[in-house]
Order: C-alpha cells, then structure tokens, then sequence
C-alpha cells in the first residue's frame, strides 16, 4: 500500500471513528435527525469492510485501486455526515444552553 493512500485512509478513519463516537453520545433524543447517523454508521462500516478488502487484495493492481478508492469515498460521506450531526448536535445545545438560563 502506498504511504499517501495508507495514511489519507488512516487519518479519515480516525477522524470518522472519532466523531461518530461524539455524535452517538451527544444525540439529541427529540431531535428528527436519527437517520443521519445511521447512515454515518452504515458509510463507516462500508469504509471498514472496504478497507478489508484492500489487504487481502493488495497485490492486483486494478481491484485494489478500486477498492481504496470506494474506501476513501466511504469514509468521506461518513465524515460529511458527521460534520453535519456534529454543527447540528452543538446549535442544539446552544439553543437548550440559552432557553434554561
């Protein structure tokens, strides 16, 4: 695996891994917005078992550049997902934050 490809693939899943443990914790429960992180959860897992594949595949050239790049397309949706229910989760805060004061 190339050094750029490895370490773009690592840098996404750890941000991803991250956020999405943010996001699972700090949901808003009354909010309509719970799809969303299903489908940053159902991206995440794409990622992972694309990322698996990439191993076992590693010495065909044409299948592999194929699946590390749905691996990083994967983590990218999943982090734009969670950059959304992240910004979303925190103007709720603010709004609670502001309305109990």
């Amino acid at each position: 695996m190339q050094t750029k490809t490895k370490n773009i693939t690592l840098v996404l899943f750890l941000l991803t891994a991250s956020l999405l443990m943010i996001n699972i914790i700090y949901q808003d429960p009354t909010a309509s917005i719970a799809h969303r992180i299903d489908l940053a959860k159902l991206f995440f897992y794409i990622g992972i078992i694309g990322f698996i594949l990439c191993l076992k595949f590693i010495e065909l050239k044409e299948i592999y550049l194929f699946l590390i790049t749905f691996t990083i397309i994967a983590y990218g949706i999943s982090l734009y997902h969670n950059l959304n229910l992240l910004k979303i989760n925190y103007e709720t805060y603010l709004y609670y934050e502001m309305l109990f004061d």
